[in-house]
This record gives C-alpha cells, sequence and structure tokens, in this order.
C-alpha cells in the first residue's frame, strides 16, 4: 500500500491513509488462494476461547473472522489455555492452539510490585511491562518461530507484536486495539510495540482517530467488531416491557447511574422491568485510563468494592422490578434481548459496544452514552438515543420515551427495519473480508 494513496471505505468517503485511517468493509465474497499463506491470530493474555461459541468481544471477533478466513489462509488461533481444554484442536478448519501461563500469576505479581514503587512512572502501568504475561508471550513467541507465518494478528498487547519480530523478522504484523492504549500508555512502552508492528488497527472508527492522533505516520486500518446476522420475525416485545443490559456488571459500565435512574423509570412506568445480564467482572481503572486523565473513571475508584452487592443494595427499593440474571450463554442472551423494549449501555468509557450493536440486528433500540464506539453506533438517532454519560435524568427520560411511545404497529416494523439495516455493514462477512483485504494489501 502507498502511503496518501484514496482508499474507499464503505461509509462512503476517501481518506488518505498517510493521514488519517484505512477505512475497510466492503462486502464481497474472500477468494480462496491455492498457496494459503499461514496466519496466527494471538488472543491477549489470559483469554481462553470456549468453542463452539466463545464469549466477549476479543474471543468473538477471533472465532468469527478465523472461519471465514479460512479457505484463503492457514489460520491458526493462540489463547491461554483453560482448565479441561487440550492444547490444540482444529475447528471448522481452524487450528487452535491454546498455551499454558500458569508462570505469568507470578511475574505479574511482580510487575505489579515494581509498578507500585516506582514513583516517577508516567502511563506506564504494570500491564504495559515487557515482564506482563511473559509465559504466554514466550510460548506464543516460540510457536511463530517454529511455524513462520506470514501474517501475525496481535490482539492490544504490544509486548506480544515485539516478541513475534524478534522470534520471526519477515512476517508482517497487525496489532489491533480494543482500548485506547496507543494513545494513553507512555511513548517509552509503546513505541516498541508499535514500531514492532507493520500495521495498527482500531476496532471503531474512534479507536483508530485516538491512534492517529498519536501515532499519525504508521499505517492503520478500522476493523470493526461484527455482528451475526439476525432473521427478521414477528415475535412481539416481552410483556410487561423490558430494558435489557448485556455486559460486564463494572464500575465504567455505568450501572450504578442506571439504578439511580430506574427510580424515576419505576415511577412513571411500573410494569416495567429492568434485565442485567451479565457476571461480576471488574476491569482495573489502569486498564480503562492508563494516564489518569479522565476525571470520570477517577471518580469511579469508590465503586470498586463489591460492585455487584452494592448494585443489588441500590436496586432493592424497586421490588423485583430489577433482575440480576448473572452470565449467560451468547445465544440465551440474544433471546433475552430480542424481545426486550429497549437495550441500555451507560458506560462511562466504551471503544465499541458489542451488545449495542446486536441489539440494533435484532431489531431492538438502543439508549446508550455518548462516548467512544458508542457514538458511532448510534450517530443515526433513528437507531437509537444518545445520552450524556454520568447524566441519571437524562438516561431516565430517554428510557421513560421509549417505553411510553405511542406507536403504529408499521411505525414499530420501520423502527426495527431500519435498526437492522443499520447494523447490516457490520455483519461478520463484511468484517471478515475488511480483514482479508488488509492481509492481502500487507502481503502484496
Amino acid at each position: 500500500m502507498v502511503r496518501g494513496r484514496a482508499i474507499w471505505g464503505f461509509a462512503g468517503y476517501s481518506l488518505p491513509v498517510g493521514a488519517a485511517f484505512l477505512h475497510l468493509g466492503i462486502a464481497a465474497n474472500i477468494t480462496p488462494r491455492t498457496d494459503r499463506p499461514r496466519v496466527a491470530l494471538v488472543a491477549q493474555p489470559g483469554s481462553s476461547l470456549a468453542l463452539p461459541e466463545p464469549g466477549g468481544a476479543v474471543p468473538l471477533w477471533l472465532h468469527e473472522v478465523s472461519v471465514r478466513l479460512a479457505d484463503a489462509y492457514d489460520v491458526t488461533v493462540h489463547s491461554t489455555r483453560a482448565d479441561g481444554q487440550s492444547e490444540r484442536e482444529t475447528h471448522r478448519g481452524v487450528t487452535h492452539v491454546r498455551h499454558d501461563s500458569g508462570a505469568d500469576a507470578f511475574t505479574n505479581r511482580i510487575a505489579r510490585g515494581l509498578d507500585r514503587i516506582d514513583l516517577h512512572r508516567e502511563a506506564a502501568p504494570w500491564f504495559s511491562s515487557p515482564q506482563w504475561a511473559r509465559r504466554f508471550s514466550s510460548s506464543v513467541a516460540a510457536s511463530v518461530a517454529h511455524d513462520r507465518p506470514e501474517i501475525v494478528h496481535v490482539m492490544n498487547f504490544g509486548q506480544l507484536a515485539i516478541r513475534a519480530r524478534r522470534a520471526h523478522p519477515a512476517t508482517r504484523i497487525v496489532l489491533h486495539m480494543h482500548c485506547e492504549w496507543l494513545a494513553e500508555l507512555a511513548p517509552s512502552r509503546t513505541a516498541r510495540w508499535v514500531h514492532a508492528a507493520d500495521a495498527l488497527v482500531g476496532c471503531s472508527d474512534y479507536v483508530s482517530a485516538t491512534t492517529a492522533q498519536a501515532w499519525p505516520n504508521h499505517r492503520r486500518a478500522t476493523l470493526f467488531n461484527g455482528v451475526a446476522p439476525v432473521v427478521a420475525d414477528s415475535r412481539p416485545p416481552a410483556d410487561p416491557p423490558t430494558v435489557v443490559f448485556i455486559g460486564r456488571l463494572s464500575p465504567e459500565k455505568g450501572l450504578h447511574v442506571l439504578l439511580e435512574a430506574w427510580g424515576a423509570v419505576h415511577t412513571a412506568v411500573p410494569d416495567a422491568r429492568l434485565v442485567l445480564i451479565g457476571a461480576e467482572n471488574t476491569a482495573a481503572p489502569d486498564f480503562l485510563d492508563p494516564a489518569a486523565a479522565d476525571p470520570a473513571v477517577a471518580a469511579l475508584e469508590p465503586w470498586y468494592d463489591g460492585y455487584e452487592a452494592r448494585l443489588r443494595s441500590l436496586a432493592r427499593p424497586f421490588d423485583d422490578s430489577v433482575e440480576f440474571v448473572g452470565a449467560l450463554p451468547h445465544d440465551q442472551a440474544m433471546l433475552r434481548l430480542a424481545t426486550a423494549a429497549c437495550c441500555v449501555n451507560p458506560s462511562i468509557r466504551e471503544t465499541f459496544g458489542m451488545p449495542v450493536l446486536e441489539a440494533l440486528a435484532h431489531g431492538v433500540p438502543a439508549i446508550a452514552s455518548d462516548v467512544g464506539g458508542l457514538s458511532e453506533l448510534l450517530q443515526d438517532r433513528s437507531a437509537g438515543t444518545l445520552v450524556d454519560r454520568n447524566d441519571a435524568d437524562a438516561l431516565a427520560r430517554a428510557i421513560i420515551a421509549e417505553l411510553t411511545a405511542e406507536r403504529s404497529e408499521t411505525d414499530r416494523a420501520q423502527r426495527r427495519a431500519s435498526a437492522r439495516a443499520h447494523a447490516a455493514p457490520y455483519g461478520w462477512d463484511r468484517i471478515a473480508h475488511a480483514t482479508h483485504e488488509l492481509y492481502e494489501d500487507l502481503l502484496s
């Protein structure tokens, strides 16, 4: 790819690659290759792929894209081995290699300890240390050295890109960010990550734009998270009306704001139900805002002690109108989502927002914070409503408006169709083809 060449993206505009980002996503079939170059897709340290249906945005991306690339490439997915998983298996044409990472618990504690005593660090927290997940990254690097793939595609952790480059200097490396770390971590850490990579990828235009600001002279692309196509059906919304949240129970997801808003919703629509799907799994503040530049993230610190228990306490005054479902298999979560009156995502920080996209694919309107990737997904207000983050009153008004709007069945059908149309460009076939285009560009 020549820097500065105009590339047309599926949003319908072109951008010079050297000054902005390559926006990929035109739908087309992936042409099988007879030579089938080798591709190594590498999950985050500690992330295991539970087949046949992995949970979580990054494992789901790896699974859905890898099986679609298998006709054109010899694809291997590297992940952490969980209890009961085999070290190696083939699933739908993709080889899965799982690496033990038991020793990483010890080295990660060392990295955390050094982080605590380094009083002069600047946005270089423990997880960006070269020692982080050393066992996993060394094992992956050994596989790269042995297999010599033409492409190594790494998720989030640039330490893996550095080790892959050392193991196989001739390979092309994609560093795929589902967070803002390349813009927020200290350049003393990320410079080596960036220079080890041949392409920097964001999961949303928002992430790609933050990367472009920090590293304007590097090849970049956007490869969105995706969604499976949903066959339109005529199932009516649940009765009583249900508001659904899907995701981790963690302070940055803003569930305490949602429960603060629920008081007004419960008063205005007494029969409405709030269903919270997901388990407590908090993300450390350093992960969210390593530069400590966002006061809204800093304000979350008091919520980190027993978050789910505190949420249950906040929900107690609303009788049985709030249901904590816990984690569900993806297909079961989608069944609950499909009959919801609306999906809500009140996140304080969000780089994409998979449940919002999944709601749109099911024709379910979404209400979300006007931040990061959520702003992109709902920029067409016909697909949903954006509210300021941390604004419980605005969130309550938006939910009440959705639950009490008087619409004809024709209007409701048109709204469902509009939501589905908005989600259509994010189909996994398109995302896989965009990935294929990027690989072919790197190999040419």
